[in-house]
């Protein structure tokens, strides 16, 4: 009865060991999906604030588009895949169902995104020598100074001072 109880508790822990390896996989998961959201909305941005003049404008739009929903997607895929228990076999099935349909996602966001950079990493094309300004680097003009006549600064300062 001994060995009996020993088995179970070893199988206890790895099965509790095995949750929190799920856990902390999840969790990794989710801080690397974040960091790609966040460099795809800074690639869109990008993207947007040049305009027309990208070369590959309309390309890069979609690709970046495309990439966000795939994202929002398996993201929702994988909140909805949390709350299976993995104990019982028919969830355990759905659940492996949806972590490969997540997996195949995540594989396709991985080429697009390799697409993306292929599409606005490059320094070549017909606006390669030019500098782009972004938005935040396009100001209102300033007014113009005023006009005034250096003869009459100068005689102001001589004729007034002597």
């Amino acid at each position: 009865m001994g060995i009996h109880l020993q088995l179970l508790f070893n199988q206890s822990t790895a099965n509790q060991e095995l949750s929190n390896f799920v856990q902390k996989k999840s969790i990794a998961q989710g801080m690397m999906d974040l960091a790609l959201v966040s460099a795809n909305t800074n690639q869109l941005r990008y993207v947007m604030d040049i305009g027309d003049k990208h070369p590959y404008y309309y390309t890069s739009i979609g690709l970046i588009l495309t990439s966000l929903v795939m994202q929002l997607i398996v993201g929702l895929a994988l909140l909805y895949n949390s709350r299976f228990n993995i104990r019982k076999r028919q969830e355990m099935q759905s659940a492996d169902r949806i972590n490969d349909f997540s997996v195949i996602g995540v594989f396709l966001i991985t080429l697009i995104n390799v697409f993306i950079s292929t599409f606005n990493g490059s320094n070549s094309g017909p606006y390669a020598g030019e500098v782009i300004p972004m938005s935040s680097d396009v100001t209102s003009p300033l007014p113009p100074p005023p006009t005034t006549d250096v003869g009459s600064i100068l005689n102001a300062t001589f004729v007034g001072g002597s």
